[in-house]
């Protein structure tokens, strides 16, 4: 699984500029260039619409085992954790323990690919990251910039010791969400509620 890390990077960047592909890449940037100037709004309007029926920013889990911090202790941290590269895991482990006592080829596989989708991603989400140095939200309110300020290349050491003041672009949980959803549906492609989530 980790052998492939550089293939899938490299595939990654030759899909976005595919002729195929081209046309979708340039809505996705042109859209998340149209949006920034209104984040800020949606921000506001996401705390006003989820604080009155108990959403908030914060979030808080139990440990599992005593050690593992994974069960969620509301709907908001559910919620945050899907995206989380711990659930990937969790999945993961899953696939691999059913795999292994069922000799099932394909959930052992499924098994692998979670585990290097989560890899790869990571790696590229985080080059991105350190690229834009983009606010997250809840930083950005704290220091009164509206829709969060923008340091492109932070240095290491500051992106390592103030993270959420440049790592708020892109969005590691829904990358980590979306790529997850694809590996599961293309190994049961039979199960049609993942299809429908996963990129086609």
């Amino acid at each position: 699984m980790i052998r492939y890390i550089p293939k899938d990077i490299a595939q990654f960047g030759q899909f976005t500029v595919q002729r195929e592909n081209i046309l979708w890449t340039s809505l996705a940037i042109a859209s998340t260039g149209a949006l920034i100037p209104l984040d800020q709004h949606i921000t506001d309007f996401s705390i006003d619409l989820g604080e009155p029926t108990g959403w908030n920013q914060d979030h808080s889990y139990n440990k599992l085992f005593g050690v593992f911090r994974v069960i969620p202790n509301d709907i908001n941290s559910a919620v945050y954790y899907v995206g989380n590269g711990g659930t990937t895991l969790l999945l993961s482990g899953g696939f691999y323990v059913f795999g292994k006592f069922s000799n099932n080829y394909r959930a052992f596989n499924t098994a692998n690919e979670l585990v290097e989708v989560l890899l790869s991603v990571g790696v590229i989400t985080q080059t991105i990251k350190r690229i834009t140095g983009r606010q997250s939200p809840i930083r950005a309110m704290e220091t009164g910039h509206p829709g969060g300020h923008w340091t492109p290349f932070p240095s290491f050491k500051a992106y390592q010791t103030n993270t959420p003041n440049y790592d708020a672009m892109p969005s590691g949980h829904v990358a980590t969400f979306m790529a997850t959803i694809t590996v599961i549906a293309t190994n049961y492609p039979e199960i049609r509620w993942t299809n429908q989530l996963a990129i086609p």
